[in-house]
């Protein structure tokens, strides 16, 4: 009798250290999926600073194209040229959109996927604002300088709306790779964490 007690005992203390052990487990991956929800939250962020910083960009370079056109059209109302300007800038931006900032703006989110500790001012590399800051002031310049002038009024309205197009246009990258990562993590969240019941 005694021998088998003993062993009763010894299988029913497997089993607890097989639940401790197996406890353990579900703790240490519970961790480390939280740990990667917490990683993944700063990259999302980053997503939408990116995407803010992109689209604002873009609203701002057409409304200024329009303000160009309105003045142009003021300057000598009537004339086809505002028409082929605006056709000009949308086919351009277009392609712009398609062949260019799109590949950019995959190439900076896969940079943020990268960053391992991810911060909000990342969005985007130092030289991309000094790069921004520059273009601020040459756009302005050249609209300074177009006033009054009805061809350079149109040259730049046209230079405008074709850059503020294939920003908006290629923006879509930023809400699809935000939608994945927030699917990710939808996921990692709905993964079982409890302890597996014992039969």
């Amino acid at each position: 009798m005694c021998p088998k007690s003993h062993t009763r005992r010894g299988s029913w203390g497997l089993i607890e250290i097989a639940s401790i052990v197996s406890v353990k487990g579900v703790a240490i991956s519970t961790c480390r999926t939280d740990e990667r929800l917490r990683l993944a939250a700063p990259a999302r962020s980053l997503y939408i600073m990116a995407a803010v910083v992109w689209l604002a960009g873009g609203i701002v370079l057409l409304l200024k194209g329009g303000s160009l056109l309105a003045e142009a059209h003021a300057l000598e109302p009537g004339q086809v040229w505002l028409w082929l300007a605006v056709i000009l800038g949308l086919s351009l931006g277009s392609l712009k959109a398609r062949y260019l900032f799109s590949g950019n703006c995959r190439k900076n989110l896969d940079r943020i996927d990268s960053l391992k500790r991810p911060r909000l001012w990342q969005s985007y590399r130092p030289r991309f604002y000094v790069f921004l800051a520059m273009m601020i002031l040459f756009g302005a310049t050249l609209s300074w300088l177009a006033h009054g002038n009805h061809r350079f009024l149109i040259g730049v309205a046209v230079l405008d709306i074709s850059i503020a197009v294939a920003l908006l246009g290629s923006s879509h990258h930023f809400w699809k790779r935000l939608a994945a990562a927030q699917e990710a993590a939808a996921v990692s969240s709905r993964s079982p964490r409890g302890i597996p019941e014992r039969e």
